[in-house]
């Protein structure tokens, strides 16, 4: 496995040209994307998609309403995947994109790992939150009931942490898990920050500690 990704199309949709201009060039540039269709407007985003087939929808607006009704229209879809880049990252904003049909949520102050992160996931099936986002969710619902820094963990990153404990290096766990090195890289940044260790030893003394695993690899 070289852990090389192939390039996939996305479907962007942002009302501000200098905005939209600036995502392209991220998502084409940096991050291997290619961006089939670029849209101002929401009603020809449905068309895009349909003519398209991408990954991905990118659903970059800034008005909420007309956010979350494109991404409840395109979650009817089959096999048209959202991601929904917000403003902000309020507990009912992330909560109102993913009842709406979103697969994955981030805000613009997140980074382009994010991004690439978010797109993957929302291809493969998979939700996503971004560590920002993620933060305010759980400092919500930690005002309601207690909540450890690992369910934010999405369940493939519980599989990679858990894994990482037992003392298995990147191509290992690609291997058992039939992910690309890169993806599993990806899904240990997610995790280091998530969980706020920035080494192994670090991943695997919280995930002993929270018994995600035992003592013994």
């Amino acid at each position: 496995m070289t852990g090389k990704r192939s390039i996939q199309n996305v479907v962007l949709v942002d009302e501000q040209s200098l905005s939209r201009a600036a995502l392209r060039a991220l998502l084409e540039h940096e991050l291997d994307w290619r961006v089939v269709s670029d849209c101002a407007e929401p009603d020809a985003v449905q068309a895009a998609a349909t003519h398209a087939a991408p990954a991905v929808v990118l659903v970059a607006l800034r008005d909420p309403r007309s956010a979350l009704a494109l991404v409840s229209l395109l979650a009817a879809v089959p096999g048209t995947p959202c991601v929904r880049l917000d403003t902000r990252a309020s507990p009912d904003a992330v909560k109102s994109a993913f009842d709406a049909g979103a697969l994955g949520y981030l805000v613009r102050d997140d980074g382009a790992p994010d991004l690439a992160q978010a797109l993957h996931c929302a291809a493969t099936g998979q939700r996503y939150v971004s560590p920002l986002a993620s933060t305010t969710l759980v400092d919500y619902l930690q005002r309601r009931a207690p909540m450890l820094a690992h369910d934010a963990l999405t369940p493939r990153q519980l599989e990679v942490l858990r894994l990482v404990a037992q003392g298995k290096n990147t191509k290992t766990i690609a291997r058992d898990l039939g992910l690309s090195s890169r993806t599993v890289d990806a899904h240990r940044y997610q995790i280091s920050r998530r969980l706020q260790v920035h080494d192994v030893a670090g991943m695997v003394r919280y995930a002993i500690h929270h018994a995600l695993v035992g003592s013994e690899p």
